[in-house]
């Protein structure tokens, strides 16, 4: 079974318990991570030493490069305007979790924890009739073929895509993350699985399965979301990360 794991942002114990599940579920899954694995939340460090892990051992998974980890690999070689974004956006909570004060000192010991993973991003997959990417595609480059894509158009979309009402590269579906909801958004031709696991801690970490239309949470739960039974868009959390807050 294939499974396409959220933006997990940190939240270590939830993605033990969302892995945990999927391998009872499946002794033998297939892991797709969406991107997004660190910044925000609970332990961004202990995230990275087990997805590293796993991206070492473990040849049958796809790693997703999500919008933080594209503004990492570029606070290595020096961007200002990248260490601002992550100083914006919860790169100072992984900067913590690595025992340092700035974005440009934790800059290469983010890189050297996540070495196999950073090796191993791609930009997208196609699994089981699925277009899958961080953050959708960005429109205007809909009608190219995925090599002339440059990698942005990949990761930082938002309602544009959201809002789209068609499907890409002769996929059936669009599977994305970055923008995160109360609960998994889907439409007739998108599913988005950011359920905002680090921005409140009642919220779970979600994977979606391509081989039977279900959906696993860090809770336990497994639940289908039939096209047919939605009547309106779930709510996107207008919080700030719960560690954060409590800082």
């Amino acid at each position: 079974m294939n499974f396409v794991i959220g933006d997990i942002h940190g939240e270590v114990t939830k993605l033990y318990h969302l892995l945990e599940f999927l391998q009872r579920e499946d002794t033998i899954p297939r892991f797709i991570f969406i991107g997004d694995y660190v910044d925000k939340g609970e332990d961004s460090k202990a995230v990275l030493e087990l997805v590293d892990r796993i991206a070492r051992d473990q040849p049958a998974h796809t790693f997703l490069r999500g919008n933080h980890e594209y503004m990492w690999e570029r606070a290595l070689t020096g961007n200002a305007e990248a260490r601002d974004y992550l100083r914006k956006y919860g790169g100072l909570t992984t900067a913590e979790d690595f025992g340092m004060k700035s974005i440009s000192t934790a800059a290469k010991s983010v890189r050297a924890a996540g070495e196999n993973l950073f090796r191993r991003l791609v930009n997208y997959a196609i699994v089981e009739g699925c277009f899958i990417s961080h953050a959708g595609i960005d429109g205007t480059y809909a009608n190219r073929t995925l090599e002339e894509i440059p990698e942005e158009a990949f990761l930082f979309n938002r309602y544009p895509f959201i809002q789209s009402t068609r499907r890409y590269f002769g996929c059936k579906q669009s599977v994305f993350g970055h923008t995160g909801f109360y609960s998994p958004y889907r439409d007739e031709y998108k599913i988005g699985i950011d359920t905002a696991a680090a921005y409140l801690r009642r919220q779970p970490l979600t994977a979606y399965c391509t081989t039977n239309d279900r959906f696993y949470t860090s809770t336990g739960t497994v639940y289908a979301l039939p096209t047919d039974e939605i009547t309106s868009c779930p709510v996107i959390p207008r919080v700030s990360p719960y560690r954060l807050i409590h800082q």
